[in-house]
């Protein structure tokens, strides 16, 4: 499902845009990183798995990827 939302995002978007669609972030380390916890999705039971939302320095959406900490 998570890669279903990456399809919904575009260069359009600002962070607000971004957290409306899908709510509040988990974390947001800096102005340009939002962070969305998805859970344990690998199967394995012992690595969290994030949404990791980037935005440009106008405030636009341009990357998003899925990453297992």
């Amino acid at each position: 499902m998570a890669n279903d939302i990456q399809g919904l995002l575009s260069n359009k978007m600002t962070e607000n845009d971004v957290a409306v669609l899908l709510g509040e972030p988990s974390e947001q380390f800096t102005k340009q990183e939002y962070q969305y916890s998805l859970g344990m999705c690998s199967g394995l039971g012992i690595d969290y798995d994030y949404l990791q939302i980037y935005f440009d320095e106008q405030g636009h959406f341009y990357q998003a990827k899925i990453t297992r900490h």
